[in-house]
């Protein structure tokens, strides 16, 4: 029997994060925004984040037991006061390309190193290590002179061999991107997520923007479920949740502005 699947595919937990208070509101977001549907949650750390192989080897965190399953790249984490309360986490990496463009591998243990490998060769690892590729868009990054390379990557890759990743950080009054309805166009699909950034606060976005879809899962085997389904072009991805509005997108972008400046 198919099930209703839930996704915040773009999860970063940093080293300062209340794990507690970020696990609380990944269930009470998604639950929230898709009601009696599995929630996941897919990492995408970057390279100087260990979340994953952190949480995976504890029993549990606060009040949350952190459960095994048959797979190296998935937890599930129950609430121990309700076990009706849980989620899946998945291990995954925000890889940083040659041309200063996000590649996510979800759903995955692998790692890359940032800024040595192009987009293309990228997403072929990524693939070649059994995860799933997303190209990430953020404010800036797709346009001058990237914009030919992400227009190149629609143009050349397979639309079963990437995701395009869509996030809170595009304000709720910026409308779909021309490049993003282009590669929606030619049968790509866009995956939602929340896009933490390493400030106090930003734990509460965690599941309160997604994707939703339908299919086989197998509760041993999440990681492997998904990625299947995700890979399936017959599996319609549908966007839920809310990105930022203009005011909370200002000082989030103005807050990482300055972190880089």
């Amino acid at each position: 029997m198919d099930k209703k699947i839930v996704i915040d595919g773009h999860v970063h937990l940093y080293p300062d994060f209340n794990l507690e208070l970020c696990f609380d509101t990944a269930f009470k977001n998604l639950s929230r925004i898709a009601k009696d549907h599995i929630p996941v949650c897919l990492l995408t750390e970057r390279f100087d984040c260990h979340a994953f192989e952190e949480i995976q080897s504890q029993e549990n965190i606060g009040k949350y037991n952190i459960v095994q399953t048959d797979e190296g790249s998935s937890v599930k984490i129950i609430d121990t006061l309700d076990e009706q309360k849980y989620f899946y986490l998945m291990a995954g990496r925000q890889i940083v390309v040659k041309e200063n463009l996000e590649i996510c591998a979800l759903a995955s243990t692998m790692n890359l190193e940032d800024r040595k490998y192009n987009i293309n060769d990228t997403i072929q690892a990524v693939c070649d290590n059994k995860g799933i590729p997303a190209l990430n868009w953020a404010p800036g990054k797709w346009m001058f002179a990237r914009k030919k390379v992400v227009q190149n990557v629609i143009n050349t890759v397979k639309p079963d061999s990437l995701l395009i990743s869509d996030t809170t950080m595009r304000p709720s009054v910026w409308p779909t991107p021309i490049l993003m309805r282009e590669a929606m166009k030619k049968g790509f699909k866009v995956i939602a997520g929340t896009d933490p950034l390493p400030f106090d606060g930003e734990e509460k976005l965690v599941g309160s923007y997604a994707a939703t879809l339908n299919g086989p899962f197998d509760e041993n085997k999440p990681a492997a479920s998904i990625k299947a389904l995700l890979k399936d072009p017959a599996v319609q991805l549908t966007r839920v949740g809310r990105r930022s509005c203009p005011g909370q997108f200002a000082k989030r972008q103005y807050k990482i502005m300055s972190l880089k400046s």
